[in-house]
This record gives structure tokens, C-alpha cells and sequence, in this order.
């Protein structure tokens, strides 16, 4: 059989072009993650297949691998083989470099357990219809008689579902009242109000979420405190209490944050 000659082929290689002696090819891998696991890249060219990997920093900062190919790539799969990343933990660029220049972005997406990204693209379907990443932040527990300071991961925008937070109150004679303060780059775009006050020696279980209507906010030692439908922090997003005539004793205990996650690009 005579030798195939490389306009046939149903690729590009590297002999197709006119490009100059010594040229390179790479892939370049752009990902933010917030999980420090590894993803793995398979693919091939005309000299064979090939296998990468990509140990995450888990920070959801940008990360850059670069990865030399001896010719153009015919396909690529990027895949969370450990079965480690939730739907938008992990997102990640492609993009073939022909030197130091990123000629072409090859795919983009989010890689997790069920999908990962191909080149060329398929018809795959994304069988997690969730939107993003539902997870429990947790706050520090602050000292007695200093207030809740929890500020989010750079590189996030996270959707408020709820905020729980138990306040013991020390023996002098005070009405505290706890206010909820949402901000965004330091500025406050939301402050949700408790609306009874809790009096010395007191044990209560506040939770702030989205309640329907009007209805019972306070009962036992629970209080529960409305916020809004879409309350989205990004960007280093922070949640503090503000608490009217704290006193010295008074103690928080750290706040369960509930919210929905996904990567600012």
C-alpha cells in the first residue's frame, strides 16, 4: 500500500503547514478549582497517545499548566478520574499554543464526577441538572464578646440559602438584639434585623433564610430572620453580625453557612 501522503489525512499535522523550523506545540490548561485533587488529560497526534495530569491547587485561583506536544492534537479528554469534583468546583479552559502564543481555545466548561470536556466537542449531556455547588461553609467561632467575621474564598460568587448561628448571652442585664450585615468588597448591600431581642442568660438558635410570607419568627430558642430571594456576594463577599448592646460575656458559636457555590471568571 503506498505511503499516506498528509493532505489525506483527516487531520492537521505539523507537515501541513508552512510553519518555520523548531515551532512548538502545546496545550495550556487554565483552571480555577476549589478541590486540591487531580484531572487527567488523554488525548493523541499523529506520533500516538498521550496522558497528562493536572494536580489542582484547590484555592479556586487561577492555575496555568502548560504541557509540550510533538504535533498538533487529533482529540483530547479532559476527565476527573478519582470521582472527586462536585459540579462547579472545577472549571477549565483549553487552548492550543503554537510557541508562547494561545492560537486557539480548544474547550471550556466545568469538569466534575459525571462530565468532562472533549475536543472536538460532543454531544454529551450534562446528567447533573443541579446549577451549581450546594456546600456548608463554616465560620470561626469567635471569642466571647467579639462577633461573627466570615469572609468567602476569592475567585467565588455564592448565592445566600441560609446562615445559622447560636448566641449564649453572659448574666448582665441588656436587651441584644442581632443584626445580619451582607457585604460585598467591604460594602454593605444587605442587613437582615432579628425582630425580638434576647435578653441575659439566654441561649438562642438564629437562622436566616428565605421564609415565604409573613409567619412565627421567634418560638423556644429558635428565631428565625427573612432575607431576600437572591442575596449574591462575590469576590471576597463577607457575612459579620452587628449585635445592639453586646456585652463582654456574650458568645457566639460559628455560623453554618449554606449557600450555592460557583467560580467568577
Amino acid at each position: 500500500m503506498p505511503p499516506i501522503k498528509d493532505l489525506m489525512l483527516p487531520f492537521l499535522t505539523r507537515d501541513m503547514m508552512r510553519f518555520p523550523d523548531g515551532t512548538t506545540f502545546s496545550l495550556v490548561v487554565q483552571s480555577f478549582s476549589g478541590t486540591a485533587n487531580d484531572l487527567t488529560i488523554r488525548g493523541a497526534t499523529r506520533n500516538g497517545p498521550f496522558r497528562l495530569r493536572i494536580a489542582l491547587n484547590g484555592t479556586y485561583a487561577l492555575q496555568t499548566s502548560t504541557f509540550r506536544l510533538p504535533d498538533i492534537p487529533i482529540w483530547i479528554t479532559i476527565s476527573d478520574d478519582a470521582i472527586s469534583q462536585d459540579r462547579g468546583d472545577c472549571y477549565v479552559f483549553v487552548h492550543l499554543a503554537v510557541g508562547d502564543d494561545r492560537m486557539h481555545q480548544l474547550a471550556a466548561g466545568y469538569v466534575f464526577q459525571q462530565r468532562g470536556l472533549s475536543w472536538p466537542m460532543t454531544a454529551d449531556v450534562d446528567s447533573n441538572p443541579k446549577r451549581a455547588n450546594v456546600r456548608i461553609d463554616t465560620s470561626s467561632n469567635p471569642a466571647a464578646g467579639a462577633e461573627i467575621s466570615h469572609t468567602f474564598a476569592a475567585g467565588l460568587t455564592v448565592k445566600i440559602l441560609s446562615v445559622r448561628v447560636q448566641l449564649v448571652t453572659d448574666a448582665n442585664v441588656a436587651n441584644r438584639r442581632v443584626h445580619m450585615v451582607f457585604k460585598r468588597n467591604g460594602i454593605t448591600i444587605y442587613e437582615a434585623i432579628s425582630s425580638v431581642d434576647q435578653a441575659a442568660s439566654l441561649t438562642r438558635n438564629y437562622t436566616f433564610s428565605i421564609f415565604g410570607g409573613l409567619g412565627t419568627y421567634s418560638d423556644d430558642n429558635d428565631i428565625l430572620v427573612p432575607i431576600p430571594q437572591d442575596l449574591w456576594l462575590n469576590n471576597t463577599g463577607s457575612i459579620v453580625t452587628e449585635t445592639t448592646s453586646i456585652q463582654a460575656g456574650d458568645n457566639f458559636g460559628a455560623a453554618s453557612i449554606y449557600v450555592e457555590k460557583s467560580i467568577t471568571l
